[in-house]
Formats: C-alpha cells, structure tokens, sequence
C-alpha cells in the first residue's frame, strides 16, 4: 500500500502577524493559495509547523485547519497540526515552545491500512543553537519504532554541501541582517553554529533515509520562496521527511504559482509503500 506525506510550514497560521501586541488578521490571498495547493497535492498525510490559531480564543483568531484542508482526522497541539485521510489512534507533544526553549514536536500513531505508522513532526526553535534543537530529536526518540520524522528543522543537512562562499554570503545576507543590532561577533557565531549542524547527522544515525536526497540528485532549497525574497543566493534546505523501514516512491520540493506566495518556505513531499 502507498500514500503521501506533505510537511508544510504554512508562516504563522496563514495570517499577516508581526508578534508585536497586534492582532493578527487572516491573509485571505495566502489561505486560499494553500488551500488550493493541497488541494491540487492530495496528500494522504499532512503535517503543518507554524499552524498558530488553532485554538480558539487565542489573539481573536481560529484556524480550523481539518476544516480548511478537509481531512476526517486531525491532532492538534499548539503549533503542530498532523491531518489524515487514516486513523491517528495515538499522540504525544514534546518539547517546548518560546524563544528561550528547543520547540515542539508531535508524535503520532496512524494506521495506514493495517499498519500502524508512527510519526513525528518537528519544529526545533529557530532561536536556539544546535545543541538545543538536537535536545528536541532525542526527546522524539523517547517513542520507540519512529519511521517518519518530517517537519521544518531549522538545520542543515551537511550533505548538501554548502561552501565557504555560501556562507559568508549567508552570514551577511540572512543572519547579519536579522541579528537584531546587527553584532558581527554574534552573527559570526550563529554562522559557525549553522553551518555545523547535527540534527540531520542524529537522525541519519538513527537508520533514517533523507528522502529528497534519495530521490533526487540535484541541490534544491525549501527556503525562501518568492513570498520572502526573490534573492535565492541564500536558498537554503531546512524542511526535510526521512523514513526508516518504508520504500521511497517519489519525493521533492513542490514549486509551483501556489506554493511562491502561500508561505515563505515550499512544501516538501515523499510518496511511500508500506
């Protein structure tokens, strides 16, 4: 049996908020994009990271996202929403969210046909250095008989094999420019941190396979999309799905009119069989 998995990191809920005190408001354009992008897609599993408001009563918005995307089973937990066409028969959050913790991460149980899937999404904090964010992958390791973990990792894969020019352009470009006062001895370390990772490392350790690299033999970046800049000097791949245990079909970044403008990272796919 075959079925396929969409992570997708939807930027703050599909709404236009700057996390100050104002309120956020739905983006109606990029909420209809998405819509009609996993419509389109079709996924039988959909993990979303960044789906805020998924509560109601929280900062005067809800997002309904089985409503939205149409899916009979969801899992909800803070910021990590997993949506299926099969049973999800189990769940676990692990991890904390804010700036000052490792993220979040959801385990979940779905039964694809007769078999139980075991699942997890992550989002490691963007905030936090690596060692922190691979405090978050142990957690997940707690679950036993993991054989998807997919989401926005907020790392690197050394695999890709970003070079000494990449980085600089990188450190100037992205993490000078965003590095609040702009401190170039700071920026330098986060470059140094960035550009070591060891989450992706962990997991290959763990047995898992990085799907996209199985499949394609040609570099491709899940961020930015033309949403966030049309400078893709400084693309980078942090959105990943790896398997252990499952035969790879197919598996890629989807860009396409839809997927430029409903989020600032591109949605990443794997086609698998039991």
């Amino acid at each position: 049996m075959k079925f396929k998995i969409i992570a997708y990191n939807i930027l703050t809920g599909l709404c236009d908020w700057d996390f100050s005190n104002k309120l956020p408001v739905i983006d109606k354009k990029r909420l209809s994009l998405a819509k009609k992008l996993i419509k389109q897609e079709n996924p039988d599993i959909l993990c979303l990271t960044e789906a805020f408001f998924s509560s109601k009563n929280y900062k005067g918005v809800y997002m309904d996202y089985q409503e939205i995307f149409n899916y009979p089973y969801v899992d909800v937990r803070k910021s990590n929403v997993i949506l299926s066409k099969f049973p999800i028969i189990y769940s676990k959050e692990f991890g904390k969210q804010g700036h000052n913790h490792k993220g979040l991460g959801l385990y979940c149980q779905v039964m694809v046909g007769k078999k139980n899937i075991p699942i997890s999404l992550i989002h490691p904090n963007i905030w936090a250095n690596e060692s922190k964010r691979l405090e978050l992958i142990k957690d997940l390791f707690d679950e036993k008989n993991n054989m998807i973990i997919c989401g926005d990792f907020n790392s690197i894969s050394k695999s890709d094999n970003y070079s000494k020019e990449f980085a600089e352009n990188f450190r100037k470009k992205v993490i000078f420019r965003h590095n609040g006062k702009g401190d170039l001895k700071n920026s330098n370390t986060i470059m140094k941190d960035t550009f070591n990772p060891k989450v992706v490392k962990y997991i290959e350790k763990k047995g898992f396979v990085d799907t996209y690299k199985l499949k394609n033999n040609k570099f491709d970046f899940t961020v930015p999309t033309d949403f966030l800049s049309k400078d893709k000097s400084t693309g980078i791949r942090i959105d990943f799905i790896f398997v252990r245990w499952l035969k790879v079909l197919d598996a890629g970044i989807i860009k396409n009119s839809l997927s430029e403008k409903a989020s600032d990272h591109y949605p990443v796919y794997a086609v698998l069989e039991i």
